[in-house]
């Protein structure tokens, strides 16, 4: 699992601080990795693609989700599948 992190990790543009104010661009432009029905829900409001890998609650399956037993499946290939997918952008 750390090999993965770090590929991923070392593969963002930026950091980001905590508090800091998101870099510009759209929200369309980001996977954001979730593993509740309230912080998936809330992703896919925002707009953001959405990599859901559940943990103590289940997530229904719905548009715009991609799912994912554990993140050691996850790497680049499936974080540009979710970005490609058009109904991610909250819709």
């Amino acid at each position: 699992m750390p090999a993965v992190a770090a590929e991923l990790t070392g593969s963002f543009p930026c950091k980001i601080d905590t508090g800091a104010p998101p870099p510009p661009g759209p929200a369309s432009a980001c996977v954001a990795v979730e593993d509740s029905p309230d912080g998936t829900a809330s992703a896919h409001a925002a707009g953001c693609a959405v990599l859901v890998v559940p943990s103590l609650l289940p997530v229904d399956p719905a548009r715009g989700r991609t799912f994912a037993r554990s993140l050691e499946e996850v790497d680049l290939g499936v974080l540009s599948d979710c970005l490609r997918r058009p109904e991610a952008s909250g819709s």
